[in-house]
């Protein structure tokens, strides 16, 4: 076939194509109230066909339709279903519907004087046939379209030292900062499997952006309805679970038939406040008891977190015999937080199920999210293609805008002017929080550390003066090179070290980590670093409590780390440290009285467990440990693998050798740790984690104190991570050598199950914690129990903690803890 040929043959596919494609015309339409307010988020449905759109928040849809008869059905949770006969030609057609209220039959249940109100017997009848709907049909497929909106009110212009910047060149306060929407293929298989498939995805200003493409589905036929965590981990129960009329009140408000089904009307009010608890109304069909509709909200008296208020609107339809499921689903959110003043929309189009999928064998596995490779290639005209909610005009105006924004962030100067105001430094950022300083143009950036963690003091080195920062160079793909040089001076003992640690993350569809440091650098005796510089500080100059213990070391160590899939991650690492002891330089300044901080001083060894400095020595070790997550979930985006999460517990094992003779290598032993981590949500009854670890020395014929196996101690005011330390144990007195030890840690958060109860605490949404940690060897036994209250004014939770054991002197006293600080608490 001759070049000319193909040229006149691909000229009339093309030709045909756009005859075709013109043959397609538009239905738009406008759906209002009766007053002509216009009605959003309306669901609009072609008969006897699987289209389904949505109106979008001003009451406007648009349908492509070949010519010919079509009706139309369009419902709105409230109102009365309409149905329209319209016949499309050769043009656009427009269309104007307006819908009625629902008119409320309150005949159609006779209440007698004293009676029970009818709504608690339509609530029995739902909740009696609960189990059988939510489970009318065992699996399905459908086809799910998902925008998500969020406009800011208001916000600070600075937070924790960073300055807020959205990048949009719009200094307003009022704006859109995320939109996006996309198409997916939805995969359920009762009771517990489902998998996501996105075939489009597109975020506004992010050519390559995902965007939530996973629907949210909420179903009200469960207990327990589960939102994300950070709303309230416990969930809100549900006006039809089992045990709601001991939370609920309802009223019937009356009933009115679509489709020949008689369907009724229940508002739905939390009989006490701060429960989680849902208001508003939920619509039940007669004689089946399905769920036909809800408008259900949250807000603070629920117990709800992080947003002041959610609203949720589902509409649901009959789409075989006895078979309800969702149709449209919007939720709307409304965030006060930290400054932040926003709102907006998530809405949720089913269409298009399939009640009898033939899935084959395995076809779920262990992947629940699939991007395709071409899901966010789309063009804008493909989209306004197959998108069933029109887009409002301020939403085309986003997408154009940022559109092309995205292109001006090619422009250096562009991006030059962004550094400029990104990078402003803030007393706050500086003395409290760091800051990190980007250069777009270079795809580089620059962290460096708050002055309360470059300023410290210790008696080993009087007021040590440490300078560092990490340098980020983002390479294409995932790969990044990270450099952290970390200068550090004694002003007494003029010591000065210096190190540089080297990072290198790659990989395309597994995450490889390759880290290298060396030079010389002050180590404390755990070099897990468990002994903040800022709590040692205060607790040296205030009360005489000179915690850290340290010596110095010429080093240097090399780490690798892979995922390589099925829930397993390798790491394996070499070590090498040239030893030096040091003593206290500086035991004459003080903070408090002179006489009571100068007698609580001890020597810079641990005295717990030595009652003699270290000598020096040289140490070579390598360690293997791996890391496995049984039933762990993962997201396949189109350039990689990511891992998501697991309900089952963590298991790690750990193996140390010391090995002697090389380059000088004074250490022999060998040395193991296998741990198991947790948690289990009891929902209403709220959260245990627990972290159960055992190990021990193989071989011990020589080692010193770096070597042993350490746990997380605590002498000062400030909580340790929880679940896996001790809070009122001195730093070195569980450090051993032995054969076998055993370590228990185990917090139980009430999460409100019973502050919900007394009226101060529950307007104030704290949540009760209590706990128990406990370790064993030889002849050690010691235990911690402890009782908290977390979630004061955000961010606090104080403890109290009681110590008690064999060997370990006791210990008791209150603790803080504080969310958002973590870097000033964090040493290298």
């Amino acid at each position: 076939m001759n070049t000319q040929l193909v040229r006149i043959l691909g000229a009339l596919v093309i030709i045909l194509c756009s005859c075709t494609r013109s043959h397609a015309q538009l239905l738009q339409g406008k759906v209002s109230d009766e007053k002509g307010q216009p009605l959003g988020f309306c669901t609009v449905a072609v008969l006897k066909s699987e289209t389904r759109h949505i109106t979008n928040p001003n009451g406007l849809f648009a349908i492509p339709l070949r010519p010919g008869k079509y009706r139309l059905a369009i419902q709105h949770v409230g109102y009365q279903t309409d149905t329209l006969l319209v016949e499309m030609g050769a043009t656009d057609q427009h269309v104007k519907v307006k819908l009625k209220p629902n008119v409320l039959l309150l005949n159609e249940v006779v209440i007698k004087a004293n009676s029970k109100d009818p709504a608690y017997a339509i609530i029995r009848n739902a909740i009696r046939e609960r189990k059988n709907n939510a489970r009318s049909t065992e699996q399905f497929q459908c086809e799910a379209y998902i925008k998500g909106l969020i406009r800011t009110n208001d916000y600070p212009d600075v937070l924790l030292g960073q300055v807020i910047n959205f990048e949009d060149g719009d200094t307003s306060k009022k704006k859109i900062i995320y939109l996006s929407e996309s198409i997916s293929d939805v995969y359920v298989q009762y009771p517990a499997q489902t998998k996501v498939i996105v075939r489009s995805t597109r975020v506004s200003g992010q050519t390559n952006g995902l965007g939530l493409a996973t629907p949210l589905l909420i179903s009200f036929y469960e207990n327990i309805v589960n939102l994300p965590k950070t709303f309230n981990p416990r969930g809100f129960v549900s006006p039809i679970a089992d045990g709601a009329l001991s939370f609920y009140s309802y009223r019937y408000l009356g009933a009115f038939f679509e489709n020949n089904r008689l369907v009724n009307r229940i508002e739905v009010t939390p009989k006490r406040d701060y429960e989680p608890l849902f208001s508003g109304y939920i619509q039940i069909v007669e004689d089946t008891w399905n769920i036909h509709s809800v408008s259900l909200s949250l807000n603070k008296r629920s117990l709800l977190e992080f947003a002041d208020k959610i609203k949720i609107e589902q509409y649901h339809q009959e789409f075989a015999k006895g078979i309800w499921l969702v149709s449209a689903q919007t939720i709307y959110p409304d965030v006060k937080f930290l400054g932040f003043d926003a709102g907006g929309y998530f809405t949720t189009v089913y269409s298009k199920y399939n009640l009898q999928p033939n899935f084959p064998k395995n076809f779920f596995g262990n992947t629940l999210l699939i991007y395709d490779s071409t899901s966010n290639k789309k063009t804008a005209e493909s989209w306004d293609s197959i998108r069933p909610v029109p887009l409002l005009n301020a939403e085309l105006l986003d997408f154009r805008k940022k559109d092309s924004l995205e292109h001006l962030r090619e422009d250096p100067l562009y991006l030059d002017s962004l550094d400029r105001i990104q990078n402003k430094i803030t007393p706050f950022g500086a003395i409290f929080n760091g800051q990190t300083m980007i250069f777009r143009r270079k795809k580089m950036s620059y962290e460096y550390d708050p002055l309360l963690k470059s300023v410290s003091y210790n008696t080993v080195e009087g007021i040590a003066l440490q300078l560092s920062g990490t340098i980020k160079k983002d390479w294409k793909g995932r790969d990044e090179l990270s450099i952290t040089p970390v200068l550090r001076y004694g002003t007494t003992n003029r010591h000065f070290t210096a190190f540089l640690r080297l990072g290198y993350r790659f990989g395309k569809t597994d995450v490889n980590n390759l880290n290298f440091s060396f030079g010389k650098r002050i180590y404390q005796f755990n070099n897990a670093n468990p002994i903040p510089q800022i709590m040692n500080t205060f607790s040296t100059l205030m009360t005489g409590n000179n915690y850290m213990k340290l010596y110095q070391a010429d080093f240097f160590q090399g780490r690798y780390a892979r995922v390589i899939g099925n829930g397993i991650e390798v790491q394996w690492s070499l070590s090498y440290q040239d030893r030096t002891p040091l003593w206290n330089t500086d035991t004459s300044y003080s903070w408090g009285r002179s006489t009571t901080v100068f007698k609580n001083l001890t020597p810079n060894y641990p005295t717990e467990i030595s009652s003699a400095p270290m000598p020096r020595h040289r140490a070579f070790s390598t360690t293997f440990r791996i890391v496995y997550r049984p039933g762990t979930k993962y997201i396949q985006l189109p350039d990689r693998i990511v891992s998501s999460f697991t309900n089952k517990p963590v298991f790690s094992f750990q193996y140390t050798k010391g090995i002697p003779d090389i380059m000088g290598s004074a250490v022999d032993y060998d040395k193991w740790r296998f741990a198991a981590t947790g948690d289990a949500n009891f929902k209403l009854a709220g959260e245990l984690k627990y972290r159960v670890e055992l190990g021990g020395f193989i071989r011990s014929k020589r080692l010193e104190i770096p070597d042993y196996h350490h746990f997380i101690g605590n002498l000062t005011g400030k909580l340790t991570p929880y679940v896996e330390s001790f809070q009122v144990a001195p730093f070195y007195a569980l450090s051993n050598r032995e054969k076998i030890f055993l370590q228990t840690n185990i917090e139980y958060r009430l999460n409100g199950l019973l502050t919900n109860k007394i009226p101060l605490i529950q307007k104030l949404n704290l949540r009760l914690i209590t706990g128990l940690n406990a370790i064993a060897f030889k002849h050690v036994r010691y235990h911690e129990l402890f009782f908290g209250v977390d979630n004061i004014l955000k961010i606090f939770r104080v403890d109290y903690v009681w110590g008690f054991g064999k060997s370990i002197q006791p210990q008791n006293g209150f603790k803080l803890g504080i969310r958002g600080f973590s870097t000033l608490f964090t040493d290298y």
